[in-house]
């Protein structure tokens, strides 16, 4: 009976709940980056991991955001993930490539590339 009586509260509770996590959310930077670097590596068919999150360097009107991935990938895949990142529509720099040959075991490449993305972000008390 108790349960049964709390019934109302919790139902209000749930509904609050629902509309906070179903609220649209505004895009941030690393959400963005990471669903498009994720985006890329699908079509190439490869898996990434991204070292940590980036602190934004702020220059001038623009934020960049540092990035240190790693892939473990085959030659043609590696030549099809720089493809895709130079024909990007999206803001990507590829500031280091380091590149260590895994192919006396197997038919691999370990790849660690540093990409920047950056973000329109005006100076408090800049210009509109």
């Amino acid at each position: 009976k108790a349960t049964l009586a709390r019934e109302a509260a919790l139902r209000a509770d749930w509904t609050t709940f629902r509309a906070k996590v179903e609220r649209p959310r505004t895009p941030d930077v690393n959400t963005h980056f990471v669903s498009h670097l994720g985006e890329i590596c699908d079509r190439v068919g490869v898996t990434f991991e991204i070292a940590g999150s980036p602190i934004p360097q702020q220059t001038g009107d623009f934020k960049e955001y540092v990035y240190d991935t790693k892939f473990k990938l085959t030659w043609a895949q590696f030549v099809d993930l720089l493809a895709e990142l130079h024909q990007s529509r999206e803001f990507l720099k590829v500031i280091r490539v380091s590149v260590g040959s895994q192919y006396e075991r197997e038919d691999r490449l370990d790849v660690d590339l540093k990409l920047s993305t950056i973000e329109y972000s005006q100076k408090p008390g800049g210009r509109p």
